[in-house]
C-alpha cells in the first residue's frame, strides 16, 4: 500500500498535473502507508506583476513511531515549487551522507547530471564530493529520462548504507532552483 496523498489548493485552481507530479515524487520514497499533505497556495506579489506559488509538503509515515516531516518552497512556477519542496523534504528525511537511523534506510548523495541518453536509457550523475554514479531508465521516476538534462541537480538514494543499487529522486534544473540545492 502506498502513501495517501491529500491535496489542497488556495488562490490557485486545482491542477491534475500537479497531483501527478507529487505522486511521482512520493513513489521515490517507497513509503508504505502514511499520509502526505500537499498544500499549494498562490500568493500575490507586492510591487511586482504576477504571483508566487508557495508549496508545503508534510509527510507523516505509518508505524508505531511516526515522524512527521514538513518542507516548503516558493517560486514563480508551480512545477518548480513542487520539485523544490519535495527535494527539501528528501534532504530533511535523509541528510546528505548520513543513514537514517530510525528507518535504517536510504542514504542520499547529491550531484549533477553530467550525461544522459534517453535513446540508450542510461545516464551519469557526478557526485558533489567525488565520484560518478551510472544510472539506467528504471532508476528514474516514471522511467522518464527525457525530462533529465545535463546540469540538472539530482540526488541518488541508496536502499541502505553500503548497498548496491539505488534510484534518482527530486530533480531540479539549475535555472529553476538554486545550485546549492534545497535547504533543510
Amino acid at each position: 500500500m502506498g502513501c495517501e496523498l491529500v491535496t489542497s489548493f488556495v488562490n490557485i485552481p486545482f491542477a491534475a498535473p500537479v497531483v501527478q507530479q507529487a505522486r511521482r515524487h512520493l513513489a521515490a520514497f517507497d513509503a508504505a502507508g502514511g499520509v502526505c499533505r500537499l498544500h499549494v497556495e498562490g500568493q500575490r506579489r507586492h510591487h511586482a506583476p504576477g504571483q508566487m506559488v508557495r508549496v508545503s509538503v508534510e509527510l507523516e509515515p505509518a508505524g508505531p513511531q511516526p515522524r512527521a516531516r514538513a518542507a516548503q518552497a516558493t517560486h514563480e512556477e508551480l512545477a518548480t515549487a513542487i520539485d523544490m519542496a519535495f527535494a527539501c523534504l528528501v534532504r530533511r528525511l535523509h541528510p546528505a551522507g548520513t543513514a537514517d537511523a530510525h528507518a535504517g534506510g536510504p542514504r542520499i548523495l547529491g550531484g549533477h547530471v553530467v550525461r544522459v541518453s534517453p535513446e540508450e536509457g542510461t545516464g551519469t550523475l557526478a557526485l558533489d564530493g567525488d565520484g560518478l554514479i551510472p544510472f539506467q531508465r528504471q532508476d528514474v521516476p516514471d522511467h522518464d529520462l527525457a525530462r533529465l538534462h545535463v546540469g540538472d541537480r539530482a540526488w541518488w538514494i541508496r536502499p541502505e548504507a553500503g548497498a548496491a543499487g539505488g534510484r534518482l529522486a527530486c530533480m531540479a534544473r539549475p535555472d529553476r532552483a538554486p545550485d546549492h540545492g534545497p535547504q533543510g
